[in-house]
């Protein structure tokens, strides 16, 4: 072998000598956050406590009667897949678990999921809270990780995919710097510092900005699936934003007619109304006219409605009267 030829082998096998200890320090510190052989994503709701109702806290067991802990799976879209993986009340202590091994929609790779989750807490009157999953243990739903949840209600939202699926460990380092977070909006003004809004846009792309124009959480939903001729139905919903000067607008629809701008309303089918309806839902932020801004995030819900034939056509009242013959 020439000088030339050994200088040039002793340069590819040193590049690809970094290549190999970039690639594996890359990958265990992905799996790190994926460590252990449990096979259960825990965690618990930050401030929960049913010993706690005396609390100041918006997760208070006063302002969460029920609260429940939904394992979402996110599409690469960045949109929730439902119906939920799993879902269990949360424990006396604010607790969850779920043991992943046998959820049949789920698909593990070397004991890790391929696909992006999070959990969802509901059950709360004070609004939705998540957690994007970055790993098996210490889940904890948290204001700020509820605050970076806002992001799946963005234009970024596939952002916050890609950041589950890939960096973990950098997403949850920023989850951990808002954690302390007493509420959203706090969790939001610490996300607008210098230190940690860099962080925020090494892994969205943008600032947190972004959020101001979120879309908001459902916090329930009365969309029935059955209606009778003649009755009322009442139709309802309830929303929860980040921001206290987000003033979410709604738009009722019955096969594309609007019904209702209200969060309550009441459809009333009329007497030959029988057949399947779809009534649709649009939630999202005023366009200054009083109407659902569709240049901006919002939610849309659709629902097959089977009026039933309940009033039974009648036969009209009528009268034969005998006409009068005049002349010859």
């Amino acid at each position: 072998m020439t000088k030339h030829q050994k200088i040039h082998s002793r340069w590819v096998n040193g590049f690809l000598f970094i290549f190999l200890v970039l690639s594996i320090s890359s990958c265990q510190k992905k799996d790190l956050v994926w460590e252990g052989s449990s096979a259960a994503i825990s965690g618990s709701l930050t401030g929960f406590s049913t010993s706690s109702n005396l609390s100041l806290s918006s997760v208070s067991a006063l302002a969460c009667i029920a609260p429940q802990a939904n394992l979402y799976k996110v599409s690469a879209a960045g949109d929730r897949v439902e119906p939920a993986l799993s879902t269990q009340s949360l424990s006396a202590d604010g607790r969850y678990s779920f043991s992943i091994k046998n959820l049949p929609d789920l698909t593990l790779v070397n004991r890790t999921p391929t696909d992006a989750l999070v959990v969802v807490i509901q059950g709360c009157a004070s609004g939705v809270y998540i957690r994007p999953v970055t790993g098996f243990k210490d889940q904890d739903v948290s204001m700020g990780s509820s605050m970076l949840g806002y992001v799946l209600n963005t234009v970024q939202k596939s952002k916050l995919v890609d950041a589950i699926k890939n960096s973990p460990v950098e997403l949850t380092e920023l989850i951990n710097s808002i954690s302390n977070a007493a509420s959203l909006s706090d969790a939001y003004a610490i996300l607008s510092t210098p230190a940690v809004s860099s962080k925020f846009n090494t892994l969205f792309g943008v600032t947190p900005v972004v959020l101001d124009t979120a879309s908001p959480e459902v916090v329930s939903l009365s969309l029935p699936s059955s209606a009778l001729e003649l009755a009322a139905l009442p139709l309802s919903v309830s929303v929860s934003h980040w921001s206290s000067s987000y003033a979410p607008v709604y738009s009722w629809k019955l096969d594309g007619v609007d019904i209702g701008q209200s969060a309550s309303i009441t459809y009333t089918p009329n007497a030959n109304s029988q057949g399947t309806k779809t009534i649709s839902l649009y939630i999202g932020e005023n366009n200054g006219s009083g109407a659902v801004d569709l240049a901006k995030p919002y939610k849309i819900f659709n629902q097959s409605l089977i009026v039933s034939n309940n009033i039974q056509p009648t036969a009209p009242n009528f009268s034969v009267t005998v006409p009068t013959i005049t002349g010859t």
